[in-house]
């Protein structure tokens, strides 16, 4: 258990509020929130602190049992491994991520974990990120939800569930861009001066050359 998943004790409080519902249960929407650099991926999960509970695959008598500590514990395990079982690669080289925090939000009109995660970045700048969100099925394969991907050159959103969670996208980045931009700028003014510099020699030229008359 890592230090920083103890400062959300608010979290308890979720697990006794859904506890009694833990019987009848659609999934909520989740959602996976990436943001690329050239030097690391970062990203949240947010997920219903209900669903975790689900995933903890208890029959209901086990689970209403249990502490709310022992819960709490088991829900965040089961957050981490399923973060770090994700399957990103940028560039075709996959990421390896940790979670660095845990807390507890509220969207649509519910309480949500909010797993955060980073994973560094080595060699060319990110082009391309292929996303497959298999590991989050582990906790329920009706899970859906919306996959946002931020990055220098813009961003990207998609819906996924079971039967499509794999996306792919290319990076545009603004940087690389820009470059290219600076580049042509850079060739067209060469041009522009070695046409003047021609223009101007050929006037000496003119200016040099005896006429018929002297």
């Amino acid at each position: 258990m890592i230090p920083i998943l103890y400062r959300i004790s608010s979290l308890t409080m979720a697990l006794l509020f859904v506890a009694c519902s833990a019987n009848a249960h659609t999934p909520r929407e989740t959602y996976v929130s990436l943001f690329v650099s050239e030097s690391a991926v970062t990203g949240h999960w947010d997920v219903a602190v209900q669903d975790l509970q689900i995933g903890l695959k208890l029959d209901p008598a086990t689970l209403e049992a249990l502490p709310a500590s022992d819960q709490e514990q088991r829900i965040e395990a089961l957050a981490i491994d399923t973060i770090t079982r994700l399957d990103i690669k940028v560039n075709q080289q996959p990421l390896v991520f940790r979670v660095t925090d845990l807390e507890t939000v509220t969207l649509n009109v519910a309480d949500y974990a909010r797993v955060h995660f980073v994973a560094g970045l080595t060699g060319t700048a990110p082009s391309e990120i292929k996303v497959d969100l298999r590991s989050l099925f582990s906790v329920d394969t009706n899970l859906f939800g919306i996959l946002r991907v931020n990055h220098p050159g813009g961003s990207e959103m998609a819906s996924f569930s079971f039967g499509s969670r794999e996306r792919s996208f290319v990076l545009n980045s603004s940087s690389t861009r820009a470059g290219g931009r600076s580049m042509f700028t850079r060739l067209y003014l060469m041009a522009a001066i070695l046409v003047m510099t021609m223009l101007l020699a050929g006037r000496a030229v003119r200016k040099l050359k005896p006429r018929p008359d002297q």
